[in-house]
């Protein structure tokens, strides 16, 4: 039975519950009583690091949206995020006083936050902000105080705005508005106190004295100011400052370079990004990188350029890309990179580059994850659009299904033959199916037209069906296809939406039963309506379908009562008893300011008869009176009962014993004997 995450959260997971139990047997037992603890591989993504300027072993990154420390070069790491109560966006140090950090978060209503910690990270608290106009906070850099030992000066750039702190964000003056546009890139020179150089997409400003005046810049050569997305100051040599924009393809000419603090410049040179750092001892040295191309390496002050990805893994637009760079101080040649597949460290001026270990980071969003129904101890995770494939219950890993062309939607372990995997992807402007004899190592085109699909189930032996616009049923292993619902909401409106199903799911008491849950949309030029999510179901094994209850995000089955089936509405938890004619509406979820809070999953103890989970968008509930009363469940993960949690499941071999995936990262178990 497939299992997917679904909105409102940014990714999905499939996992067949029917062997879940099979699964689980091995599974290291490192989880305490009622404590979530992680398990399985440790990684995670970087979106923005920062080195303490005189230890390069102190490093600290933003991971999963929380900020972790590593006072080992990065081998090691702990969270240090107590007191940041939602996702961090940028995180800077401060130069004068490097225990010091500044964070900006934004929480789930998109409201801004600035924080700061003045103890390396250990704790934060909030700080003054710039009341309504910092809502579009777009930036937050840090440069040296103005006197010895002193905070640094912090800027913060808004949508029409750039603001000054002189006091580490206790009150903030805005100084500079600009003509047009909003700033994208602000550059404090690291020796000359006062020295700041700002850019917005088309203009670029300097002050010599702390941001009282201002002056713009002059054109860059070959007529109009190109698009400015990054400016770089070399720390060496502060008159060699550095700006690029990007382009595509990475190669075109949109980079530039001023030997004498922006008064000339000289350009343009074959490289366009968004990210560039200076070598700490080399003003020559220059890193480049963007979201698709990865990183990129000059050795002759941006006039030439090479690609510099040995070591690095593919990068696309799903993951993040290129996402930030620090160079090492004191060592010429060393510098790290965050990318959206992790940190990653060069010591040899870009030529290779390689993946610290990692201990103790467990924020690496697992968005597949498949049991082979044949052998146990075989898995297929997904991790950062990569699958790999584990033979001995997650001790090794190796690459899987290498060979299938094209970008893949789905892929699915065949329950009625040894061997056989399933995969949906798009080659050549096209949907395709494929299958594979041989556990994923080799694949072959099943002849015939595809629908597009992003789940599939498989009823019978040679019946699969395919969830995506609509429903799709084949009786001849894929060869030919049937829609059985096109996944009209309302057919009597000439406007009506379309249901988008991404979730497909057998009903386990009676096996004839399916439900397909999703999205709907519709278009209406020049924007796409989102609407509610819908829930179909069909009694005959998916030869047809109806729009079933209300506009359901999950289901779970009552093992203990077959009449009994909860689903989930926003922030509402139902149930019928009564195979949809009605529903009762048994808990209603809120935060603690009386705002919904939103259920992602929920879980029909099979161990306990009335005993409940819920997954949410801040931690795991549990009811022990069949839904009407909830305590948290929360302990251990990585921000408490703040912790988006997006896959909850239930060990049915063991059913005390829980496993969640939070939207943060990782995986994690708890278990709940008492």
């Amino acid at each position: 039975m497939p299992f997917k995450l679904r909105r409102p959260l940014p990714f999905r997971l499939i996992a067949s519950l029917s062997l879940l139990g099979l699964f689980l047997v091995g599974v290291p037992a490192a989880a305490g009583p009622g404590r979530w603890t992680p398990f399985g591989r440790a990684g995670g993504d970087a979106s923005s690091v920062v080195v303490d300027p005189g230890d390069a072993s102190s490093i600290w990154i933003v991971s999963g949206g929380s900020v972790h420390k590593s006072t080992d070069g990065g081998a090691s790491w702990r969270s240090s995020s107590r007191g940041l109560p939602a996702r961090v966006e940028f995180l800077v140090g401060d130069p004068g006083r490097p225990a010091s950090l500044y964070a900006m978060t934004r929480s789930r209503t998109g409201h801004p936050g600035v924080y700061r910690s003045d103890d390396g990270g250990g704790l934060w608290r909030r700080m003054p902000a710039g009341g309504a106009e910092f809502l579009t906070l777009r930036l937050l850099a840090a440069g040296p105080g103005e006197s010895p030992g002193g905070r640094g000066v912090l800027w913060a750039g808004t949508l029409d705005a750039l603001w000054r702190s002189r006091d580490g964000a206790v009150s903030w003056q805005k100084v500079l508005s600009p003509a047009f546009g909003s700033f994208v890139s602000v550059a404090p020179d690291p020796l000359q106190t006062g020295t700041v150089y700002a850019a917005t997409f088309f203009l670029r400003y300097k002050t010599t004295d702390g941001g009282e005046t201002w002056q713009e810049l002059p054109a860059v050569p070959g007529g109009p100011l190109p698009a400015v997305n990054v400016l770089a100051v070399a720390p060496s040599d502060p008159q060699v400052v550095y700006q690029s924009g990007l382009s595509v393809p990475p190669d075109n000419p949109n980079t530039y370079r001023s030997r004498d603090g922006g008064a000339t410049w000289q350009g343009p040179f074959p490289f366009s990004g968004d990210r560039l750092v200076v070598d700490p001892l080399d003003p020559s040295l220059v890193y480049g990188g963007n979201s698709i191309e990865g990183v990129f390496v000059s050795h002759d002050g941006a006039e030439t350029w090479s690609r510099a990805t040995a070591g690095l893994p593919g990068f696309d637009i799903f993951f993040g890309g290129i996402l930030g760079f620090a160079g090492l101080p004191g060592r010429s040649g060393s510098a790290l990179v965050a990318t959206g597949k992790g940190l990653f460290l060069t010591e040899d001026a870009g030529a290779t580059w390689r993946a610290p270990v990692e201990r103790g980071l467990h924020t690496d969003p697992s968005t597949l994850f498949l049991i082979d129904p044949f052998n146990p101890k075989r898995w297929v995770i997904e991790t950062f659009g990569d699958l790999r494939v584990t033979a001995d219950r997650g001790a090794s890993f190796a690459p899987f299904a290498a060979s299938l062309p094209g970008r893949r939607s789905t892929v699915a372990f065949d329950p009625f033959v040894l061997g056989r995997v399933w995969a949906v992807s798009f080659f050549e402007a096209e949907s395709v199916l494929y299958r594979s004899t041989d556990l994923g190592a080799t694949w072959s085109r099943v002849p015939g037209v595809m629908p597009s699909a992003s789940s599939l189930l498989f009823p019978a032996p040679r019946v699969i069906l395919a969830g995506g616009i609509g429903i799709h049923r084949s009786t001849d292993l894929g060869r030919t296809w049937r829609r059985v619902e096109d996944g009209i909401v309302n057919p009597d409106d000439p406007e009506t939406l379309t249901a988008a199903f991404d979730r497909l799911v057998r009903d386990p008491r009676r096996p004839e039963v399916l439900f397909a849950l999703g999205g709907s949309f519709g278009f209406r030029p020049p924007v796409i309506l989102i609407g509610p999510p819908v829930i179909y179901r069909s009694p005959d094994a998916g030869r047809t379908w109806g729009i079933w209850g209300p506009s359901a995000s999950a289901i779970a089955f009552d093992p203990f009562d077959p009449r009994a089936t909860f689903v989930t509405e926003d922030n509402r938890l139902l149930v019928t008893r009564n195979d949809g004619a009605s529903f009762q509406m048994l808990s209603e979820f809120v935060h603690s300011d009386g705002t919904p809070l939103w259920l992602t999953e929920i879980v029909a103890d099979r161990g306990q008869p009335g005993q409940l989970w819920a997954a949410t968008l801040r931690g795991v509930r549990r009811s022990r009176d069949g839904g009407g009363h909830w305590e948290d469940a929360s302990t251990g993960l990585a921000a408490g009962n703040q912790t988006r949690v997006g896959l909850l499941l239930q060990d049915p071999g063991r059913t005390t014993q829980l496993f969640a995936l939070p939207t943060t990262g990782g995986l994690w178990q708890a278990d709940f004997s008492e």
